[in-house]
């Protein structure tokens, strides 16, 4: 079971964003970061929370581990997906999360402003 002493969010080196850093277990001292996440509805509908699939992306930044094992490695995968999952939990019991952009508008708006001639 995951807990929040497997894990802290730091910066890294020349990094301008937040990384995972892996605090214990068998990748510890691993840091990555998450990219696209993507939460895909079952097809019989929702009748509990673990009912969904989670699909995300993520980058490796250091470890004391081969990073081309570790990108190979579904036990790895499978053990940064239930980060992800305690991550998404917590943030909403504390209600700190946030969905698109801070201004209120879709993370997703890739509209451009056409000029009226």
């Amino acid at each position: 079971m995951i807990t929040s002493d497997d894990y802290t969010f730091t910066v890294k080196g020349d990094q301008d964003i937040w990384v995972v850093h892996l605090l214990t277990g068998e990748w510890k001292d691993t840091y990555y970061t998450y990219g696209r996440i993507k939460i895909e509805e079952p097809e019989e509908g929702w009748d509990s929370p673990e009912d969904g699939k989670v699909n995300f992306d993520y980058g490796l930044i250091e470890s004391p581990i081969d990073l081309n094992l570790l990108v190979d490695s579904q036990p790895f995968k499978v053990y940064i997906g239930e980060i992800l999952k305690h991550i998404i939990e917590e943030s909403f019991n504390r209600g700190d999360y946030q969905i698109g952009k801070e201004n209120g508008k879709s993370g997703n708006d890739n509209t451009t402003k056409l000029d009226q001639q």
